[in-house]
């Protein structure tokens, strides 16, 4: 486990430090993040996230790598906007299976140096036909905080996305989240 002052120097130099230190255990990860240790461990116990290291029994300590701590944020933010944890575990599942060509959604941090964005779109995440996408593009807004933003912001990346013919009425059918910012707030 780490010590306080490890901890302080994460804060200060996360992505070198970052680097070096995974696996983390679930007391690393929640003092990294911010997310409480039995919200972490539900998601291991549910298999929203499945750690690397992940021994059965009383006391014995699991651990996550970068993969984890990215699942575990996404299902934490999808877990913020009301979702079900049923539905958060199909989500993740999609984009595990998704695995797109060219895009390095584990490092996502990387693409504010390319001034690009990588989003996640869910596309009707309370129904069987639940789709999802991630989406490089380049920053067109120069946004903070997407999920913050008007769905009119939402709606127009998604025109621009030009990914299948959704009722843009309905956006709460829609989630899009900014895995790029998510990840630079931790990492």
């Amino acid at each position: 486990m780490m010590t306080k002052d490890e901890l302080l120097q994460a804060s200060k130099n996360k992505s070198e430090f970052i680097k070096r230190i995974f696996p983390l255990s679930t007391s690393e990860i929640c003092d990294l993040s911010g997310i409480s240790s039995q919200v972490i461990k539900n998601y291991a116990n549910t298999e929203i996230v499945i750690p690397i290291v992940n021994p059965t029994g009383r006391g014995k300590v699991r651990k996550y790598d970068k993969k984890n701590l990215i699942e575990i944020l996404i299902s934490y933010n999808l877990s913020q906007k009301g979702i079900f944890l049923k539905t958060v575990k199909r989500i993740i599942r999609a984009i595990q299976d998704l695995n797109p060509p060219g895009i390095d959604w584990v490092n996502s941090e990387k693409y504010l140096s390319l001034n690009q964005r990588l989003f996640l779109i869910i596309y009707n995440f309370s129904t069987d036909t639940l789709r999802v996408e991630m989406k490089l593009c380049k920053n067109p807004y120069e946004i903070e905080n997407f999920e913050k933003k008007s769905k009119d912001v939402q709606k127009v990346l998604i025109q621009q996305f030009n990914t299948i013919n959704i009722n843009m009425t309905s956006l709460e059918e829609v989630i899009v989240i900014d895995v790029t910012i998510l990840a630079k707030k931790f990492l």
